[in-house]
């Protein structure tokens, strides 16, 4: 079984890590503060054939709905071609400055 990192992922998945993240960016505007590909891919373990594709996206506030679901939208769209897109949601005050747990 073959496996890659970011640098080396068959282009199907890059293209498919790119379209999101540049659609999510569309989405969330100013609202968005960083996404991060983490994970099998990030770690350099993922195989094409069982992993996900793990993305950590953190923003400043929470989203509206209809921000919900234009991203859900994406995400239908998105996950499954070629990769299931595994995903979490920040939000910059509820993480920064950090204490544990993390989720109350």
């Amino acid at each position: 079984m073959a496996q890659y990192e970011w640098a080396s992922c068959p282009t199907p998945i890059h293209t498919q890590i790119q379209t999101f993240c540049q659609q999510a960016h569309t989405i969330l505007g100013d609202a968005l503060v960083s996404m991060y590909l983490h994970g099998s891919l990030a770690m350099g373990c993922f195989n094409a054939e069982c992993s996900d594709l793990d993305l950590l996206v953190v923003g400043h506030e929470q989203m509206s709905v209809d921000t919900k679901r234009r991203i859900m939208d994406l995400l239908l769209h998105l996950s499954n071609a070629p990769s299931p897109i595994e995903i979490s949601f920040l939000v910059l005050p509820g993480i920064h400055p950090f204490q544990h747990p993390l989720f109350l």
